[in-house]
């Protein structure tokens, strides 16, 4: 993945890599800043990217060609900047996007490999984003999300309803749902501060870092 030359692959383990960009005969994904890029669970040939200001793009064999994802309700604007691109743990056809286009921070759902989608959060101050969506691995109902003012969110009931978490005092960059234990959740602040929660996010503790020189 590069911000100025499309997709690169590699087949053995990452000694060689050949670059996967083409749309058609006359366009390819070269110049798009791609920010994210998630593989299905199901099928390695489907590979979905999200770029910054043109929407998502998908392939179904590989990388070998791409298609731009075109929401024909225009819930996912073509011009949208995708954050965060995450599958239900249990069904590869539904995506979660964080998202930021019209000037608000919004998660968007698929339940058919992005074919079509709805919005399941508004951000409700204009120019916040949203940064990252997870699904917890063991219980797909569990679903969170992070903002660029702060928040963490988390929704039960796969994205339907959303109740805050926490609110720290900067971005957060980074979240992480530990695999083995679901209820144990990393954030990465903009501060470059890690927190942590082993209790499903209602308690944070910082981790110290050890700074000595070795």
């Amino acid at each position: 993945m590069s911000t100025d030359g499309g997709v690169f692959k590699s087949e053995d383990g990452g000694d060689t890599w050949r670059q996967k960009i083409v749309i058609d005969e006359k366009t390819t994904i070269a110049g798009l800043n791609i920010r994210d890029i998630e593989i299905s669970k199901d099928n390695s040939q489907i590979i979905y990217i999200g770029t910054s200001g043109a929407g998502m793009y998908k392939t179904e064999n590989g990388g070998d060609s791409w298609q731009k994802i075109v929401d024909q309700d225009h819930n996912l604007a073509s011009n949208a900047t995708i954050y965060d691109i995450t599958q239900d743990p249990q069904k590869s056809d539904i995506l979660y996007v964080a998202s930021f286009q019209e000037k608000q921070g919004k998660v968007l759902k698929s339940s058919n490999q992005g074919e079509s989608w709805e919005v399941i959060y508004r951000q409700a101050k204009q120019d916040v984003s949203v940064t990252q969506v997870k699904v917890n691995p063991k219980n797909p109902k569990l679903v969170y999300i992070t903002t660029s003012n702060g928040g963490i969110l988390e929704s039960t009931d796969y994205g339907t309803t959303w109740r805050p978490l926490k609110w720290f005092d900067k971005k957060v960059t980074e979240l992480v749902i530990d695999q083995y234990d679901p209820k144990t959740l990393y954030v990465i602040l903009e501060s470059q501060s890690i927190m942590k929660s082993e209790d499903g996010g209602v308690m944070w503790q910082e981790l110290t870092l050890d700074k000595k020189e070795y």
